[in-house]
C-alpha cells in the first residue's frame, strides 16, 4: 500500500508491504516517520489481514482522520484505493496494491506562445458584490446532495458549472499525487482529448483558483494553451476536509464565446458545494465500512460460539481445556475434541484465512466436514486419510481464495499420539518430571494448507506420550497480539504454560497474561489455544 502525500512538510510518497504491521508517527524508528509536534510518537498502526488493509488509531493527540471521520482509538478501519487520511499537518492518498504507471488525463507544459498569462486569483480581481451573491449559490445546488456517488457528483458540478459560467468545455479531476509535478485522474468530463494545463493546476494545487487570460507580452515555452487555441481557462481547487483533493478544469477556444464576468466567483461555489457533497459521501462510506466489519464479524463470532466445544472435559484417558476468543479483524479459529471411541480421542485447530461470515462459515463446513470423517476412520487409522478428504472436499469447491491450516491429532488409548499438520505449525509437547515441566517442539510437515490444491497429499507423524505429558496447539493469534512491548511472541506462551499444572491452568494462565500484554480487550486476531494431557492407560 502506498500513501501519496497530497499536502503536507515532506513529500513522500509512503509505501508500506507485508503483514508485520506498519508503525505511524514521529518518533525516527515508525515505518512512516512524520517529524511534527502535532503528530504522536505512536500515532497510527497499519495493519494488512487476509489481504485487507486497516488503520488503527493508537490514541493520538490530534487524532487521525479517515475521509474526514475520526476514529476511535484501537478500532480498526478498512481503507480502499482513493482514501484520505490525515494526520497532523499531512493529507494522504490511500492506493493499495500496485500504482498505476500513467495518469488517465493528460497535462501539458505551457504557458503560452502568443499573448497570454496565467495568474492567481486573489481579491483584486473580483468583484465584491456579484462574488458575494455567487458564493451563496453553493447552498442552493441541491441536486449534489441526491448524488449516490463521487462520479454522479462531479457530473452535477460539472454540468453546473458550464451551464453558469460561459466556459465551452470542462473536466473534474482527482488528485492522485502531489509534489512538484501534480497527477490528476479524470472523475467526469464534457468531452474526450480534453489537455489541462500543468501550470493551472499546480497554481490550483496551492489552494487558490488559477485563471489563465489574454496578456500583451508574450510568453514563449513549449507546447502551450495558445497552440490549442484556448483563449481563456480556469483551475478551480476542489477541497475536501481541508486538503486540495481534485480541481473543476474549464476553458474556452477558438471562436467561442467569451466567458461571463463572474465566471471564477461562479465556479469556486460549485467547487465548494461539489467538495462538501464528495466529504459527505466519503464520510458515509468509512462509516458504512465499519458497520458492515462489524457485523459480519458480530455474525462469525456467533457461528464460532455456536460451535465451540466445552471448554474442560475429560474424555477416554484423557483431559483437556479449549479456550478462543475472537479479534477485531477476523473470526476464523476452528477448534474441536472428538470422542472417536476405542480409546480414540482427536484433536483439531485451525486458522482460516479471511475474514468475516465468509471464513466463519468456511470453519464451519470444515469443522463438519472433518469430524464426519474422523468419525468414519477405521479405529487403526490415522488422521491423515481425514485431512485428505476434508481437502479434496473444500478445494473442489468456489472459496473466494479462502484456505485454513489444520492440525489433527489422534490420541490412543496407549500414549500412541498420531498427527497431521496441514500448514499449521504452532504446537509443542509439555514434559513432566515431578511438579516441574518442560517444553519440546516438534518439527512437522504434514503437507499446505487444506482448500488450495485438491490433489495435495498429505502425511502423518506419531509420537509416544508417558502419563501426564501434555500436547498445546494454538492459533498465531496468541503470538502475533500486539502491545506496548511489541508482540507476545512464543517464550511468553511457553513462560505460561510451565508455570501452569493442568490444561485448565495453562489455558487460564495463557489468555490472563495475553490481555494484560495487549492492553486492550480488542485483540488483533482470534486467539486459540488447546491443552491435551494424557492421563495414562485406563
Amino acid at each position: 500500500m502506498t500513501l501519496q502525500v497530497l499536502a503536507g512538510p515532506s513529500p513522500g510518497p509512503f509505501r508500506v508491504e507485508g503483514e508485520t504491521p506498519a508503525t505511524i508517527g514521529r518518533s525516527a524508528t515508525c515505518d512512516v516517520s512524520l517529524p511534527d509536534d502535532t503528530v504522536s510518537r505512536c500515532h497510527a498502526v497499519l495493519v494488512r489481514k487476509r489481504g485487507a488493509w486497516f488503520i488503527e488509531d493508537g490514541g493520538s493527540r490530534s487524532g487521525t482522520l479517515l475521509n474526514g471521520v475520526r476514529l476511535p482509538k484501537g478500532m480498526p478501519a478498512p481503507l480502499a484505493t482513493g482514501d484520505i487520511l490525515r494526520i497532523g499537518p499531512w493529507a494522504f492518498r490511500v492506493v493499495v496494491g500496485a500504482l498505476p504507471t500513467t495518469s488517465t488525463a493528460r497535462t501539458i507544459d505551457d504557458t503560452s506562445s502568443r499573448t497570454q498569462r496565467i495568474e492567481r486569483l486573489g481579491t483584486s480581481r473580483r468583484t465584491s458584490v456579484s462574488d458575494r451573491r455567487l458564493a451563496h449559490l453553493s447552498e442552493c445546488i441541491r441536486r449534489l446532495g441526491d448524488a449516490l456517488d463521487e462520479p454522479a457528483a462531479a457530473s452535477v458540478a460539472l454540468e453546473l458549472a458550464l451551464r453558469g459560467s460561459g466556459y465551452a468545455r470542462g473536466a473534474v479531476l482527482r488528485r492522485v499525487a502531489g509534489g512538484q509535478a501534480v497527477q490528476v485522474e479524470i472523475v467526469a468530463a464534457s468531452a474526450e482529448g480534453l489537455e489541462f494545463s500543468r501550470t493551472l493546476l499546480e497554481q490550483a494545487a496551492t489552494g487558490e483558483s488559477a485563471l489563465l487570460t489574454e496578456d500583451a507580452e508574450p510568453v514563449r515555452h513549449g507546447q502551450s494553451l495558445a497552440e490549442l487555441g484556448v483563449h481563456s481557462a480556469l483551475c478551480v481547487p476542489v477541497a475536501i476536509d481541508g486538503p486540495v483533493t481534485g480541481f473543476l478544469y474549464l476553458d474556452a477556444r477558438g471562436r467561442e464565446a467569451a466567458v461571463h464576468a463572474d465566471a471564477a466567483g461562479y465556479c469556486e461555489a460549485v467547487a465548494t458545494a461539489l467538495g462538501l457533497a464528495i466529504g459527505a459521501l466519503r464520510r458515509a462510506e468509512v462509516e458504512r465500512r465499519r458497520h458492515d466489519m462489524q457485523t459480519e464479524l458480530e455474525a462469525a463470532r456467533e457461528v464460532q460460539t455456536l460451535i465451540m466445544p466445552d471448554p474442560v472435559g475429560t474424555i477416554g484417558p484423557m483431559v483437556y481445556a479449549v479456550r478462543s476468543r475472537p479479534g477485531k479483524f477476523v473470526a476464523g479459529d476452528l477448534v474441536d475434541v472428538l470422542d472417536l471411541g476405542a480409546g480414540r480421542t482427536a484433536v483439531c485447530i485451525g486458522d482460516v484465512a479471511g475474514h468475516g461470515v465468509g471464513a466463519a462459515m468456511l470453519m464451519a463446513t470444515a469443522r463438519a466436514f472433518l469430524a464426519a470423517e474422523l468419525q468414519r476412520l477405521h479405529a487403526s487409522a490415522g488422521p491423515a486419510a481425514a485431512v485428505t478428504a476434508t481437502n479434496r472436499f473444500l478445494a473442489s469447491r468456489p472459496l473466494a481464495g479462502r484456505f485454513l491450516s489444520l492440525w489433527v491429532g489422534i490420541l490412543h488409548a496407549d500414549g500412541t499420539l498420531r498427527y497431521t499438520d496441514a500448514g499449521h505449525g504452532h504446537w509443542f509437547i509439555v514434559k513432566r518430571c515431578g511438579n516441574l515441566r518442560s517444553t519440546v517442539h516438534q518439527h512437522t510437515d504434514g503437507g499446505i494448507p487444506v482448500g488450495i490444491d485438491p490433489d495435495a497429499a498429505y502425511g502423518e507423524a506419531s509420537l509416544i506420550l508417558h502419563p501426564r505429558d501434555e500436547v498445546v496447539v494454538y492459533s498465531d493469534g496468541i503470538i502475533e497480539q500486539r502491545g506496548p512491548e511489541g508482540v507476545f511472541g512464543v517464550d511468553r506462551l511457553l513462560e505460561q504454560i510451565i508455570r501452569g499444572q493442568s490444561p485448565d491452568e495453562d489455558v487460564r494462565f495463557v489468555f490472563d497474561a495475553l490481555e494484560a500484554f495487549a492492553g486492550t480487550p480488542a485483540w488483533d486476531d482470534d486467539a486459540t489455544v488447546a491443552a491435551v494431557e494424557f492421563l495414562g492407560p485406563e
